[in-house]
């Protein structure tokens, strides 16, 4: 599960030199060859920037999709309270 379209090109390209497959779950990938990658990766980023990178791929991680799962269910919640209010207010 690859999701890299997020991702500078070079490092996509880097993660399949060092051996992710297209079936590969990229946040599980990076994280677990975190070393070696960012080694890699320093000849073109910074190290702010590959923290922006390992940010953004943080999201795609089982624990990073759950946590968007609950922070999107608890927005959707907090809406339908505010309208849920709003049409009680105005009867």
């Amino acid at each position: 599960m690859c999701n890299s379209k997020y991702l500078p090109k070079e490092v996509e390209a880097e993660l399949r030199r060092l051996g992710m497959g297209p079936e590969d779950h990229l946040g599980e990938y990076w994280f677990s060859n975190r070393t070696e990658v960012t080694q890699k990766i320093r000849k073109w980023f910074s190290d702010v920037e590959i923290q922006k990178i390992e940010s953004r791929i943080r999201w795609f991680t089982p624990m990073g999709q759950a946590c968007l799962r609950q922070v999107r269910e608890h927005i959707c919640a907090k809406i339908e309270r505010v309208h849920q209010l709003h049409n009680e207010a105005f009867r």
